[in-house]
């Protein structure tokens, strides 16, 4: 009686005992992680640029005569009258410059002109509304022991236009006015806007030309001068 109560419950273990191992291999297997893709980088490419060459300073070139008492800043006063003329008594024009002499010998600069007319009896009105302003260009030239600087005046605008009124007593019905460029033209048929000064402080060049022989633009006689001094 007891021998197949004993074999029965040997059968009853067995199969729990393989129905505990399938449950706890079930439980200990692990989920498989979806599969993931890891993004191509693109290559990176390094390019090496090499440094820009250092410049080499230009020499400065060597000059045939001694520069170095002239180096630096000069300035010019301008006294300029025109008389005899038909339009007025005296047409008069007052400038100022500034210029610098280089290492090099050139010359570089700027300055302007003012106009004030003189109509002894008869009134005078100036409407011109800008200065008449120019650059300086050049460069130095020896003259034997002596520098000179050669000017060019160049006018920031040639085709200024100046504007003049004059109103004379003995009858108000004399009423003249001229208008536009005036002194450009004047000068640059006269040869003076070219000029050619002694670098030396307190040195003074005569200006003149007869305005009617060289140019329409205005009659009479020009005159003047241009005095220059270290600054």
């Amino acid at each position: 009686m007891h021998r197949p109560v004993r074999a029965a419950a040997l059968l009853l273990a067995a199969v729990l005992v393989s129905g505990l191992t399938g449950c706890a291999s079930i439980r200990s297997e692990p989920a498989s992680a979806p599969a993931t893709h890891t993004p191509t980088m693109p290559p990176v490419v390094t390019r090496i640029v090499p440094p820009p060459p250092t410049p080499t300073a230009t020499p400065v070139p060597t000059l045939d005569f001694d520069i170095q008492d002239v180096l630096g800043s000069w300035m010019l006063r301008f006294t300029l009258d025109i008389t005899g003329s038909t339009f007025v008594e005296r047409l008069s024009y007052f400038g100022a410059a500034r210029f610098d002499v280089s290492e090099r010998g050139t010359i570089s600069g700027s300055g302007y002109f003012r106009p004030t007319l003189h109509g002894g009896r008869c009134q005078t009105f100036d409407l011109t509304t800008e200065p008449l302003s120019f650059q300086i260009e050049g460069e130095v030239r020896p003259d034997g022991a002596n520098r000179i600087a050669h000017l060019h005046l160049v006018p920031d605008r040639p085709d200024l236009s100046e504007a003049y009124r004059v109103i004379c007593p003995d009858t108000f019905a004399d009423v003249r006015e001229r208008s536009g460029p005036l002194l450009w033209p004047a000068l640059g048929a006269a040869g003076q806007l070219e000029l050619a000064l002694r670098l030396e402080g307190g040195y003074t060049a005569v200006l003149q030309a007869d305005l009617a022989a060289v140019t329409t633009v205005f009659d009479g006689v020009l005159a003047g001068r241009v005095e220059i001094w270290a600054g």
